[in-house]
C-alpha cells in the first residue's frame, strides 16, 4: 500500500524520486539506499546530518549502481507532511511527549542513546 495509489505492483520505481534517510555505509539507511538504488530510479535522494556519510554512500552507490541518479542533503529537523517540508503542528512540539518513545526504548534495550540536547 502506498500514499498515492497511482504507485503499485505494475510500477518499475524508473518514475519515481526515493527518498532514504540516515544513511552511512555501515546501517540499515544505506542498505536501504542500495536496494533501491538498484532498481535506478529516476532520482535517490539521501539525507543524513552528516555530510561525510552522505558522501561515503553516493561514492559506492556509484561505484555499484552507476546509472543512478543521487541527490545529497545533508539536513537535521526537518518536519515533513505529506512528502512536503512544513511546520510542525502543536503536538508535535511537545517536548515531553517526544522524550516518551526514546526513554521506553532505551528501556526496552537497556542502553543510553545520549541524544540529550
Amino acid at each position: 500500500m502506498t500514499s498515492h495509489p497511482e504507485f503499485n505492483e505494475r510500477n518499475t520505481g524508473t518514475e519515481v524520486a526515493i527518498l532514504a534517510t540516515g544513511v552511512s555505509l555501515k546501517g540499515i539507511g544505506a542498505a536501504t539506499a542500495f536496494a533501491f538504488a538498484s532498481q535506478s530510479p529516476s532520482l535517490l535522494i539521501l539525507a543524513s546530518r552528516t555530510r561525510s556519510k552522505l558522501e561515503a554512500v553516493e561514492a559506492e552507490i556509484g561505484k555499484r549502481f552507476p546509472d543512478t541518479g543521487v541527490e545529497l542533503r545533508a539536513t537535521n529537523g526537518l518536519y515533513l507532511d505529506d512528502c512536503q517540508i512544513s511546520d510542525p503542528c502543536e503536538y508535535a512540539k511537545d517536548a515531553v511527549a517526544a522524550e516518551r518513545p526514546w526513554k521506553l526504548s532505551e528501556e526496552i534495550v537497556g542502553e543510553k542513546f545520549g541524544l540529550e540536547g
